[in-house]
C-alpha cells in the first residue's frame, strides 16, 4: 500500500509525520516546495505534482484549509483524475457535508473510492496518537486508510456514509463553541456577584458542571491564541450553519456567538476573565 499526503501545514505535517513513523511508504507534495524537504529528510518520497502523486497513490489523504482548497486540490489539480480505479481519497478537512458527497459522485464513474475523515484535536494530539479521526464512507475504504488512521488518531469512529462524519465533526465543533460561551457567560456572571472568577473556574472543574470550555477559556484570553481560535470558530459555525438544522441548534448558536464576541475582545486584550495562571 502506498500512501500519500497534500496539505503538510501545523495539523496535517504532524498527521504526516506520524504515517512516516509508522513505516509506512509515503508520497508528499505541497503548493510550496519547502514545505515537502522535512518530510523528504525523513524518508517521503516528493512527487512533482499534486496529480503525479495521486497516481502513486492507493490511499491520499488530503488536509487543507477550505471547501475552496479541497475543490482546488481535487479537481483543479487534477487529482481525482489521476487516481488509480479502487484508490481510496480521504478528506480531512473540516468542510461541508455536501462537498465530501458531490467528490465521493465525482469519484465514483472512475471506481475511486471518497472517505470524508475530519480530525478534532491539535497537532500535539496527532503527535501523541490521540487525535480523534471521524470516519464516514464505505467499511471496504475505511479499511484499506486504517494504517494511517492508526497512525495518529484514537479514538477512530466510523460513523456511516460518506458526509456522515462530517455532520459529526460539525455537531461536535458547534457543541464546543457552546461550551465556550456558557464558560464565559457563568464566570462574568461570577465577576458580576462579587466571586472570584479564577476560584470559581477551578471549583467547577472539580464538580459535574466542568467542561473542556471552562478548562481552556483562561487560556484563550492571550490575544494571538485568542485571534486563531477565534478565526477557527467563525469558519466552524459558518459551515455548520449551512449545514444543520439550524432551528433546533439555534440557542447553541447563539452562545457560540458570545464566545466569538469574547475572544475578539481578547484578541485586543480587552474583557478580561482573569489572569491565567
Amino acid at each position: 500500500m502506498q500512501f500519500g499526503f497534500i496539505g503538510l501545514g501545523d495539523q496535517g505535517g504532524a498527521m504526516a509525520k506520524m504515517i512516516l513513523q509508522a513505516g509506512l511508504p509515503l508520497g508528499v507534495w505541497a503548493r510550496k516546495p519547502a514545505a515537502v524537504a522535512p518530510f523528504v529528510a525523513e524518508g517521503a518520497s516528493a512527487a512533482e505534482s499534486a496529480a503525479a502523486l495521486a497516481a502513486q497513490c492507493d490511499v491520499l489523504s488530503i488536509c487543507v484549509t477550505t471547501d475552496a482548497d479541497v475543490r482546488e486540490v481535487v479537481f483543479d489539480y487534477g487529482v481525482l483524475d489521476a487516481m488509480r480505479p479502487n484508490s481510496v481519497i480521504a478528506i480531512h478537512s473540516t468542510v461541508l457535508p455536501s462537498l465530501s458527497i458531490e467528490i465521493q459522485a465525482a469519484a465514483a464513474p472512475l471506481k475511486v473510492g471518497v472517505l470524508d475523515a475530519p480530525v478534532s484535536g491539535s497537532a500535539r494530539a496527532a503527535l501523541n496518537k490521540t487525535l480523534l479521526v471521524m470516519v464516514g464512507g464505505t467499511a471496504d475504504n475505511y479499511q484499506k486508510a486504517l494504517p494511517a488512521f492508526e497512525a495518529y488518531g484514537n479514538p477512530i469512529f466510523h460513523i456511516g456514509a460518506c458526509g456522515m462524519a462530517m455532520q459529526t465533526k460539525l455537531i461536535n465543533n458547534v457543541m464546543a463553541a457552546a461550551h465556550k460561551g456558557v464558560a464565559i457567560r457563568a464566570l462574568r456572571t461570577a465577576t458580576n456577584l462579587g466571586l472570584d472568577a479564577k476560584l470559581v473556574q477551578n471549583v467547577v472543574l472539580s464538580g459535574v458542571g466542568r467542561s473542556m470550555g471552562l478548562e481552556i477559556v483562561g487560556r484563550l484570553q492571550d490575544p494571538a491564541r485568542a485571534r486563531h481560535i477565534c478565526g477557527l470558530v467563525k469558519k466552524d459555525m459558518a459551515l455548520a450553519r449551512e449545514a444543520l438544522p439550524a432551528k433546533e441548534l439555534a440557542p447553541l448558536f447563539a452562545l457560540a456567538d458570545e464566545a466569538i464576541a469574547a475572544m475578539t475582545e481578547w484578541s485586543e486584550g480587552r474583557a478580561l476573565l482573569f489572569a491565567e495562571g
